[in-house]
């Protein structure tokens, strides 16, 4: 099987490469490696790994659904990005520099774009806030450990390089060009009610509650003055809609010329992806029949947005009561 696909592979280099190029000198190049090492490649005395297979699917466009004979209407290939223990605080990291690798190759395009769907709050809005941030993994370890019941939020902290991802991510998000952002009503919500049930079990202390009500203030003021201005601080462009319906979990598609890839969230934060083009098609499609359900709150709606602000202060601040 191994060789079979080898072989498909090197059958799908050879249709791509330029008319009148030696196979062997074009993969020498893409790969930075020497001619002989290329021929052993060609040969099939050595298979090529999966980094030189995704350096080559990059560079000539290739489609590994057809490489893998997944190449009709039911079948494709996804990644399943799943985190699992016992090293999830390390896995989490190593999946937010992925991740953000992908969104900084569309973003350095001039018309790249993203358009998400969310019924909770979006990294993209909150990762760099460490209290908001160190709570929604907290949320997640809490959830996949059998042991964690005694853990307090008090005693949990964030090893060091985790802070940085969280801040590269967001500014490479931002980055992206113009972005659409269709938020469920309760996103704010969701996020006090699970802040609550962690105050009730007795794992989150006042002083960290007031930590992040306060963040949490800071990000709707944030978030409302994109809905005033419709851009970043960096210029690029935000649409952000309200939407009336529910809909099942977040959904991602971000695109550039160059390159497409979908996202949609499962198991908390997990998730899977897929770069193959009917399925960022079909999602594209999805996200944008939710607009036909939501309200345009950027730069219109004043009267629908001047009401969701007022309504989600409030919620925020009675978080401090709780605790009272």
């Amino acid at each position: 099987m191994k060789n079979l696909l080898n072989k498909r592979l090197i059958s799908a280099i050879e249709e791509c490469i330029p008319e009148g190029q030696s196979t062997a000198s074009f993969l020498a190049d893409i790969l930075s490696t020497g001619k002989e090492a290329v021929y052993r490649r060609l040969r099939g005395d050595v298979l090529f790994s999966f980094d030189e297979v995704a350096k080559i699917s990059r560079t000539l466009n290739l489609s590994l659904d057809n490489i893998v004979g997944a190449n009709n209407a039911d079948k494709v290939l996804v990644e399943l990005s799943i985190m699992k223990s016992p090293n999830m605080i390390e896995n989490f990291k190593q999946m937010m520099l992925n991740t953000t690798r992908h969104i900084e190759r569309i973003s350095t395009y001039p018309n790249s774009e993203s358009r998400v769907a969310f019924n909770i709050l979006p990294w993209s809005f909150y990762l760099n806030y460490d209290n908001l941030a160190r709570f929604s993994i907290y949320k997640w370890v809490y959830q996949r450990n059998i042991n964690s019941d005694t853990l307090h939020f008090s005693d949990f902290s964030l090893p060091s390089g985790i802070k940085e991802c969280n801040q590269k991510y967001v500014f490479a998000f931002r980055e992206i060009k113009n972005s659409c952002v269709i938020l469920d009503w309760s996103v704010f919500i969701a996020f006090i009610k699970d802040i609550d049930y962690f105050v009730k079990l007795g794992l989150i202390a006042r002083p960290d509650l007031l930590l992040i009500q306060e963040e949490l203030l800071s990000l709707l003021n944030e978030i409302e003055g994109f809905t005033v201005s419709g851009r970043y601080a960096n210029g690029n462009t935000i649409s952000i809609y309200l939407s009336n319906i529910e809909f099942e979990t977040p959904y991602v598609h971000l695109k550039s010329d160059s390159y497409e890839c979908c996202h949609i969230r499962i198991f908390s934060i997990n998730g899977i992806n897929s770069e193959n083009s009917e399925i960022c098609q079909e999602q594209k499609r999805w996200i944008e029949t939710l607009k036909r359900y939501s309200t345009l709150i950027t730069q219109s709606g004043e009267i629908q947005r001047a009401e969701y602000f007022k309504t989600q202060r409030e919620h925020i601040k009675k978080m401090s009561t709780v605790l009272a």
